[in-house]
């Protein structure tokens, strides 16, 4: 298929984050400004969309790929901090990695989390796991 082991988890987990955020809806408007497929907010879509060439939010692909642009710049300032599973990536594109950095730099620990953004990492997690 030309694609490693980790690329085909990945793609599994963007499916599944989808699916979560919106039911595959690339329409998608959220109560704060979210946009489309993946509920990217306006100013990460400012931010990254430049970066891989998109222009339209409401393009599932275009929103895809800002979505991956942020999930992996999200990942490395985790990593860099010593969390670089994909739960502590999830929360951080859902609470806003300030929002956990600051949780996790005050001695916070996954238990600690809010239940809903618990949920909605392992939700993901296992909705990634069940697909081919």
């Amino acid at each position: 298929s030309g694609f490693s082991p980790q690329d085909v988890q990945n793609l599994r987990l963007l499916a599944a984050q989808a699916y979560v955020e919106t039911g595959l809806d690339a329409l998608a408007l959220g109560n704060d400004g979210d946009m489309g497929l993946m509920q990217v907010l306006p100013g990460t879509w400012r931010e990254f969309a430049p970066k891989v060439g998109a222009a339209d939010p409401f393009d599932a692909y275009s929103n895809t790929l800002v979505a991956s642009a942020y999930l992996d710049y999200v990942r490395g300032e985790l990593g860099k901090r010593g969390y670089p599973q994909a739960q502590w990536m999830l929360v951080a594109y859902n609470w806003g990695p300030d929002r956990l950095i600051n949780f996790l730099e005050e001695g916070g620990v996954w238990e600690g989390l809010p239940a809903v953004r618990q949920q909605y990492a392992t939700d993901i997690i296992k909705i990634a796991r069940t697909i081919p």
